[in-house]
């Protein structure tokens, strides 16, 4: 078993303005079939559509915001699971209120990221 501390993996600067993130479980850490990390999106900003080969998961640990799935937006906040499936394009959104923590989770290959 493999415990990553959150002290040991800051957040880091993704080139998209009010955005960090932090992947946790990859290969680095042992793990064979899953990616997990946490992306933390500061108010008023967004995490552009784009979309993945494969399908990903994400919860809600903090904040709300909305979470733009193909041509649909949904409010989410604190508590919510959400589903992307593969190929299907997506992104966050925040108020000027609002910073939203959100964990991530893949299967463990390459996602092939494409932004829309």
């Amino acid at each position: 078993m493999t415990v990553v501390r959150a002290s040991t993996t800051p957040m880091n600067d993704t080139g998209i303005d009010g955005l960090g993130a932090t992947e946790a479980l990859n290969a680095d850490a042992g793990s064979g079939a899953l990616t997990a990390g946490v992306f933390v999106l500061s108010p008023a900003n967004e995490l552009p559509m784009h979309r993945h080969r494969i399908e990903e998961g994400f919860y809600v640990v903090d904040g709300s915001g909305t979470f733009m799935i193909r041509d649909v937006e949904h409010m989410v906040s604190r508590g919510d699971f959400l589903l992307a499936p593969a190929w299907a394009p997506h992104g966050f959104r925040t108020s000027a209120n609002e910073t939203l923590r959100v964990v991530y989770v893949y299967p463990a290959h390459n996602p092939w990221t494409e932004m829309l």
